[in-house]
């Protein structure tokens, strides 16, 4: 081909190519504003969602105006670890370093609330370590996006704080949550305060996301656990307290591998702002600890307390001279001083029975009973394990719900119920419980498939004084189970008085009794004959945290017309019952138990094995021998007692025992519980 053609076609290509002819314009990137325009979702994605956040600059810029930088402290998230936020305020406060306003989510925004609310370091130490949170976290079915509900712990959080808004706490506070709609971040200075702690603690998948107007809030913490950026908008003097995790973990695990694909991007969020501040910095000695160590906060806020105090040199060199040393605000300290009164007392009444006020809700959860309990509750399952679902609802003081149940155990005439209960909490810590619940058998298709075979009525009346370390509780139950065939009546019934003495404390160098005791009177109807008389159950024992327990407990029944009395297993013998009866009844236990912290372990930083309690047990049973000295039967062995929890919340307590009976049987036993 001659030259001149292989340039025209060179020619002719390239004025295809620049402008192009229908069917085969050239592909140009386009501008991100047109792929994207301004009301594009995925757009509106990196623009945070920011409510009260005029009022809160407002009150920020109150402060410059007087003429000084505004302090800032920034409390990060770190689940458990964020304990150690409260040794940090306490170690601050103590060198009259006070914040003018708080930035902080996840469980930092929990700590950081309640202390921008008025609640002293003081008693926010009290309420985590007297008022657990696994006591207010409903484990549900998870039709909601969670396996934990956290209302009642809300509603726990507005007992103790009262009914206030965020941008009406003493100390301004921002704190930050995502929204699952528009997977934006949610920058918090106004809202109901309790629903807020609810939304900025909701671990995804754990807990519920938290509604709130139009947005759907799980834990800021997910995106990023510093929040320094924000706090720098407001001042350039910021004081941050990290509680970031750098245990070592194994990644053969695939929960392991998922909570550490979790934990990069937030920690590398809230690295990334910590390092282009540069803010001054308190970094908590707890990256080792669990997130899951709910169960110690004494241990991590000493922790958070000693960081503060090694940190304060460099601090206290960085502060301008009118930030420490500072006075507490009037406002504020009225706020403290009314708390400091009321939130004692209502943590007293919450930890012996009383139950918080709950806004109307209904929820489904399940029901898994796996063995009976040591000594069970008058209202409790029992006889074998129960699997099932309950239709649970709360309102004010009032808990009731409707459950289907279904008897694993297969025992005749209790293969399935169906239940209907209520809790009513009047006043105080009075406590009033009942139950109808309708038992029957499975029969063949050809049939009904359901044979109703009892219906069995609980009520139970309860109240407890609210003494820290002497407690007196009177109880009175009734349980009737009337026959559905024949119509018969069978009936328990008791009355009693339980006292209880407990020394507190975690002094590794001294031993702290403890004195359980239980007297009242007893009536059933058992096989058409009335017996009644007095029983009595004494506990006592000695514990060292560090170490273990001894522990002894006597249980005993007396029929006062001298009808026979045999051993049930609510007696809590572990052994096989003896078979004889008697006028009077009674067991022993005794225990020497270690506390095995050493065998503590975790699951992929999901499922908590903990509270471990190992040693050998003698117990003794009489059941018609006329010798104190004789028993009918006894057994020795060994208990395993511990707690099992998801995320370090809501512990399943279980208790193994295993051992040889007098007559040489062998004993291998499971209680839901624990026997002290």
């Amino acid at each position: 081909m001659p030259k001149r053609y292989l340039i025209c076609t060179f020619l002719l290509l390239a004025g295809i190519w620049g402008f192009g002819i229908p069917g085969l314009q050239p592909v140009y990137a386009q501008e991100t504003a047109t792929v994207f325009p301004e009301d594009d979702p995925l757009r509106m994605v990196v623009e945070p969602i920011q409510l009260g956040i005029d009022k809160f600059s407002a009150r920020i810029e109150q402060i410059k105006a007087s003429g000084r930088e505004p302090l800032g402290l920034v409390l990060t998230g770190g689940s458990a670890r964020a304990y150690a936020h409260i040794g940090v305020l306490e170690t601050l406060e103590a060198e009259g370093i006070r914040p003018d306003f708080i930035v902080a989510n996840s469980m930092g925004a929990l700590i950081g609330m309640l202390y921008s609310a008025g609640v002293s370091p003081q008693t926010i130490r009290q309420i985590v370590e007297t008022t657990p949170p696994e006591q207010y976290l409903d484990i549900v079915m998870p039709t909601k996006g969670g396996l934990l509900d956290s209302s009642s712990f809300s509603a726990m959080i507005r007992s103790l704080v009262g009914d206030i808004d965020l941008a009406d706490t003493p100390i301004p506070i921002i704190v930050t949550a995502e929204d699952l709609k528009t997977r934006r971040q949610v920058e918090l200075a106004e809202g109901d305060f309790p629903r807020v702690i609810a939304a900025t603690f909701a671990m995804p998948a754990i807990f519920e996301p938290v509604s709130l107007g139009d947005l759907l809030l799980i834990d800021g913490g997910v995106a990023n656990l510093a929040p320094v950026a924000i706090a720098a908008r407001y001042s350039s003097l910021l004081i941050v307290s990290t509680a970031l995790y750098n245990r070592e973990m194994s990644f053969g695990n695939p929960l392991t591998v998922i909570n550490r694909a979790i934990d990069i991007g937030k920690t590398r969020n809230g690295m990334e702002d910590i390092l282009a501040v540069q803010p001054m910095v308190i970094r908590n000695e707890v990256e080792d600890v669990s997130y899951m160590a709910f169960s110690e906060p004494e241990l991590v806020i000493e922790l958070g307390r000693k960081s503060a105090a090694a940190s304060l040199e460099g601090i206290k060199a960085r502060l301008p001279e009118a930030a420490a040393g500072r006075a507490p605000d009037p406002v504020l300290e009225a706020k403290r001083q009314a708390y400091a009164v009321s939130i004692p007392a209502r943590m007293a009444e919450l930890s012996h029975g009383a139950l918080p006020a709950c806004a109307p809700r209904w929820s489904f959860r399940p029901i898994l009973k796996v063995a009976d309990d040591f000594e069970p509750e008058p209202m409790a399952l029992s006889g074998q394990a129960f699997a099932g679902i309950s239709l649970y609802g709360a309102s004010g003081r009032t808990r009731y719900g409707f459950s289907a149940l279904y008897g694993m155990g297969q025992d005749a005439g209790r293969q399935w119920g169906l239940s209907a209960q209520s809790l009513f909490n009047p006043v105080g810590t009075l406590r009033l419980s009942g139950a109808l619940r309708l038992w029957g058998d499975f029969v063949p298709l050809s049939s009904y498939v359901f044979d109703p075979e009892s219906l069995e009525a609980l009520a139970v009346v309860e109240w407890s004084s609210l003494g820290p370390e002497f407690t007196l509780s009177p109880r009175g139950s009734m349980d009737a189970t009337m026959d559905v065939d024949n119509g018969s009546l069978a009936w328990v019934a008791r009355l009693g008085l339980s006292a209880r003495l407990q020394r507190a404390g975690d002094d590794q160098r001294l031993f702290f009794p403890f004195v359980q005791a239980y007297a009242g009177m007893f009536a059933d109807s058992a096989a058409g004959i009335l017996r009644y008389g007095p029983e009595a159950v004494a506990k006592l024992g000695i514990s060292r945290s560090d170490l273990g327990a001894v522990r002894l407990r006597g249980r005993l029944r007396y029929d006062i017309q001298g009808l026979p009395l045999g051993l049930e297993s609510s007696d809590s013998f572990r052994g096989v019952l003896p078979t004889g009866s008697s006028d009077c009844v009674g067991v022993a236990n005794s225990e020497i138990v270690w506390f095995a912290r050493a065998l503590e372990c975790s699951l992929g930083e999901m499922l908590l094995v903990k509270d471990i309690e190992l040693g050998p047990y003698f117990d003794c049973a009489w059941a018609g021998s006329a010798s104190t000295l004789n028993p009918d039967a006894f057994a020795a062995g060994l208990t395993l007692s511990l707690s099992a929890s998801i995320s370090g919340l809501k512990p399943f307590e279980l208790s193994v025992f295993g051992g040889i009976g007098g007559s040489g049987d062998f004993v291998l036993g499971l209680r839901q519980g624990r026997l002290f």
